[in-house]
């Protein structure tokens, strides 16, 4: 067994890296495996040391869909940036112009995602509006959360029950909404 040994020592010795008795400084071309790029991993913060993240809130100007590009406390996830839209643009300093469909009051309660579909359980606030501004508010909802990854759809509850919604046209769905099922909404009238 110590023969063993031994001749493991003697093997690994002679592998060929040298021991240096001090640090050696390495020229670029010599670091290998692309450690001198910079780390693509870190995550924006603001001062005090929260994360930031860039999203893509919408929000109404002259009955049409704004896409706002903001940072938020938080990751980019449908909680953080629909409790943002539901906070409404006045608390975003984005200037008199930019409104918000959205009723007061309206919180988010439970989301649930599954196979990019996100259910978001809303307060009974967000039916307190109707017609052509309910539509935007959904259009609101809707294009905020499928702008984020992961999400292409959006089905809603009110206070925990499933319930329908009208596209641009106000057509009914009873399938999950696409931000695309508001493009109208974006496009000024004959344009």
């Amino acid at each position: 067994m110590a023969s063993v040994l031994v001749a493991s020592a003697l093997l690994l010795s002679g592998c060929g890296l040298p021991e240096d008795d001090e640090p050696q400084s390495l020229s670029a071309e010599d670091v290998p495996f692309d450690l001198l790029d910079p780390a693509t991993t870190t995550i924006p913060q603001d001062s005090e040391g929260f994360a930031l993240a860039e999203v893509t809130l919408y929000l109404v100007e002259d009955g049409l869909l704004v896409p706002v590009e903001t940072t938020i406390q938080g990751f980019a996830e449908p909680e953080a940036a629909l409790d943002t839209l539901l906070e409404g643009p006045e608390n975003l300093n984005l200037g008199p112009a930019l409104t918000t469909a959205i009723p007061a009051d309206t919180e988010v309660g439970e989301l649930q995602e599954e196979s990019g579909v996100l259910t978001v359980d809303l307060s009974e606030e967000f039916q307190t509006v109707e017609g052509e501004r309910s539509i935007l508010a959904t259009a609101q909802v809707v294009c905020t959360a499928t702008d984020l990854d992961e999400i292409d759809g959006v089905r809603f509850r009110i206070e925990g029950e499933d319930i329908t919604v009208n596209d641009a046209e106000g057509v009914e769905q009873d399938r999950p909404v696409r931000c695309a099922d508001f493009r109208a909404l974006s496009e000024p009238s004959g344009g």
